[in-house]
């Protein structure tokens, strides 16, 4: 959810080890993993945005009409509002979609948080990791001396 495509291909074991943009890559979409909030969520299929039709028959809700069709309740209950109560005979409107762990938000990610979440006994953790940053912002800059 968090790591490019093309990332994730390439990111092995091997390539981790053997190269060092491959190493801070990873621990980033790690620790990026680490500091999202996820949240279970109705997800409408991108690939079928077509609105379909269904008639309501004996024994249906909308769980079933859901389950039974590649969409969701949520969805349903958006394309048909006021929709509480079911009548036989009784046109309804869906989508197709799914449920889905999404991200919701994000945890602050500094370098204090990441030390308070992640060290292990250094009290210096969090300004060796702004000394890290810091080189690393230079040398994306261009200047590859330390700070």
């Amino acid at each position: 959810m968090i790591m490019p495509t093309d990332l994730k291909r390439t990111l092995t074991t091997t390539s981790v080890r053997s190269s060092a943009q491959m190493n801070i890559s990873a621990g980033i979409a790690y620790l990026l993993m680490r500091m999202a909030r996820f949240d279970i969520a109705t997800v409408p299929d991108d690939k079928d945005q077509k609105v379909y039709e269904v008639v309501v028959t004996t024994g249906d809700s909308l769980e079933k009409i859901a389950r039974t069709n590649g969409s969701t309740v949520d969805t349903l209950k958006k394309l048909n509002p006021g929709t509480s109560i079911l009548k036989l005979g009784h046109t309804l409107k869906y989508r197709k979609a799914s449920i889905q762990k999404v991200i919701v938000g994000w945890d602050m990610v500094t370098t204090s948080a990441i030390a308070k979440r992640y060290n292990v006994g250094d009290p210096a953790y969090a300004k060796k990791l702004n000394y890290c940053l810091a080189v690393m912002c230079k040398s994306a800059a261009g200047d590859k001396g330390a700070p």
